[in-house]
């Protein structure tokens, strides 16, 4: 059961919206590991339809108010299980502070950290009745070239080939759900919302994305990037998609789409598609749409 299921994170949805409207950096090295993350999100859920997780109690993107971020939160009557995601190649090793090292670069990761200390977190909320049960933590490595030193303890690592098995272990162990510790996990985790940078406006061409690249001739609108032909109404709904994960807080009004979209709908054009997707709510000067 999903106590909170795997969804595409918002911020994800924002960044991809962003990809031609600005030349910022910082944002296309978000918007790369935010999808790195959810793909292997999805890879996971894969290998845990193969089982039977009924009595499973799952809690998906997990974040604290730290900003530590725990993929996957298993549940079930006789323990809890914390996993974090990653995809590293290479041969690494496990510092004295619990630090996951490459051997080869040196480049440090706080994964096996970060576990460690979701999992005195999630001890200190337990309910009285769960305080027995023990918690587990995995480190898991998707990438099938990743190796650990043989000087360095495997507890916390869970390999591609591994990851299966483990959770077939875990569902045989399971016989009954457990809501006690879920519902008070799901409680205090957080969203942490990125500040988004300044944006181009302009209208947006579904096909390839690039701005201000389209020609309307009555309700049809030519891209002379991609060479596309968009109805008017396809093209509303992708830029409608555009302005909500962008400016998510910002009411939808007539004005406000126009000038997202740097006023390439005629009022009359727009105001016809606004009524028809959207009700309408508000007086004639201050109209919003939900």
């Amino acid at each position: 059961m999903h106590i909170k299921p795997l969804s595409k994170p918002h911020t994800l949805t924002a960044l991809e919206s962003l990809v031609h409207r600005t030349s910022n950096t910082h944002c296309a090295a978000q918007l790369h590991e935010l999808n790195k993350r959810y793909q292997l999100e999805h890879a996971f859920m894969a290998l845990l339809n193969q089982i039977d997780h009924t009595h499973f109690e799952c809690i998906w993107q997990y974040q604290t108010h730290h900003n530590i971020y725990i993929n996957l939160i298993i549940i079930t009557d006789n323990a809890v299980h914390l996993f974090k995601f990653n995809d590293y190649s290479g041969l690494h090793h496990i510092d004295g502070d619990g630090m996951l090292i490459n051997s080869t670069t040196y480049t440090t990761h706080a994964d096996i950290s970060e576990l460690h200390c979701m999992k005195y977190s999630v001890i200190n909320v337990m309910p009285e009745t769960s305080t027995q049960l023990p918690v587990y933590t995995k480190c898991v490595m998707f990438n099938e070239t990743f190796m650990l030193d043989i000087h360095s303890h495997p507890g916390d690592i869970l390999l591609k080939d591994q990851i299966l098995p483990y959770l077939e272990r875990m569902s045989i162990c399971s016989k009954k759900k457990n809501s006690t510790i879920s519902t008070v996990l799901v409680d205090t985790s957080v969203i942490h919302e990125i500040h988004l940078p300044d944006y181009k406006k302009g209208v947006s061409c579904p096909d390839c994305l690039a701005l201000n690249t389209l020609n309307r001739f009555k309700s049809l609108n030519y891209c002379t990037h991609c060479n596309a032909i968009i109805d008017s109404e396809s093209l509303f709904n992708h830029n409608i998609s555009q302005f909500k994960a962008i400016l998510s807080e910002q009411r939808l009004t007539r004005r406000n789409f126009a000038e997202f979209t740097a006023h390439y709908f005629p009022p009359f054009i727009l105001t016809k598609l606004l009524n028809k997707h959207f009700q309408k709510f508000g007086t004639t000067k201050g109209a919003y749409y939900i």
